[in-house]
């Protein structure tokens, strides 16, 4: 297994997890600023910090929500070892989607190092959606996620998330 993978099966659940973080608002627009990471998100969507990452959504509870969490890697990511890894980061999620008692609906590379799965699963009689985000690089492995309800179309914060999503340090 590749060395920091087997954890994200743990934190997936509460979808948090990175260092002390800021948050700058613009607009309809909050900049989080974690260690290792810059991500933006909607606005008015309550942030909750983890020693890893942060967490937001639109009110405390809700299905829809976004997270970035940052986990330390054992050896750092080469581009070389992509073919391996992304055979590991695709068992990781049939393994998600199998304790969640869903299935992985998609499965794309964005680029090397860029993985994103899409899970469609049940959790106290609600139908939802989750997508995942993998980012290799590397001492770093950043996991993105947004979740929301399966009736809802993918909401516009998923996309923005994962396109502002900037690794630092």
């Amino acid at each position: 297994m590749y060395p920091g993978l087997a954890a994200l099966l743990l934190i997936t659940f509460a979808g948090c997890g990175g260092g002390p973080a800021a948050k700058s608002v613009t607009g309809d627009t909050q900049v989080v600023r974690g260690q290792g990471y810059t991500v933006s998100a909607p606005a008015d969507w309550q942030r909750v910090q983890t020693p890893r990452g942060a967490t937001l959504s639109p009110e405390p509870g809700a299905d829809t929500l976004v997270s970035i969490t940052l986990f330390r890697l054992i050896r750092p990511f080469e581009p070389a070892v992509w073919p391996r890894a992304r055979a590991e980061l695709d068992h990781v999620a049939d393994r998600l989607a199998l304790q969640l008692g869903g299935s992985v609906e998609s499965r794309h590379t964005l680029k090397t190092g860029v993985r994103q799965y899409g899970l469609a699963y049940e959790r106290k009689g609600a139908k939802l959606k989750q997508q995942i985000t993998f980012v290799l690089r590397g001492r770093r492995e950043y996991e993105l996620l947004c979740r929301w309800k399966a009736s809802d179309h993918e909401p516009a914060a998923c996309g923005r998330f994962v396109e502002s999503f900037r690794p630092s340090g």
